[in-house]
């Protein structure tokens, strides 16, 4: 069962936003001991907008997912063969501009610098061996409110 806090503050000009998880996770009864696991994973972010103009806002966001907390850096997982040490973990900086064009247009770009692939899915990475450790991502998107 994950526990989760959120706090957010807001100013006429800017916002304030963390958010903290904790999630417990365990498959046991298989002969693969690869399959079999019991662990404690965490996740949180800080955010900081700032609204400027009457339409404009930008964005820095720090994000840091653990998929194993008594193995952040992922290395025991390597050790014990079951994929790269990269994959039990992300660390990503985020910044982002927000243009609301109308009430109804929302366009919005984010430029993210990654180091660790955990919250790659598995479904798009069969072999997580060919991801990187580092990547970028940039995003844009196109809002239509109705």
């Amino acid at each position: 069962m994950p526990w989760v806090l959120s706090l957010q503050y807001n100013a006429e000009h800017w916002s304030l936003t963390g958010e903290y998880a904790i999630r417990s996770s365990r498959l046991e009864g298989f002969d693969n001991p690869f399959l079999n696991f019991d662990v404690t994973g965490e996740s949180w972010y800080i955010q900081y907008a700032r609204r400027f103009h009457d339409n404009w806002q930008w964005l820095v966001r720090y994000d840091s997912l653990t998929g194993n907390r008594d193995d952040r850096d992922g290395e025991a997982y390597a050790a014990s063969g079951a994929g790269p040490a990269h994959s039990q973990f992300a660390d990503d900086i985020t910044l982002g501009l927000q243009w609301s064009v109308n009430p109804r247009l929302m366009l919005a770009a984010e430029y993210h610098h990654v180091d660790g692939t955990g919250w790659l899915p598995i479904q798009d990475n069969p072999d997580p061996s060919e991801t990187e450790r580092r990547w970028n991502m940039l995003l844009f998107q196109l809002s239509l409110r109705f």
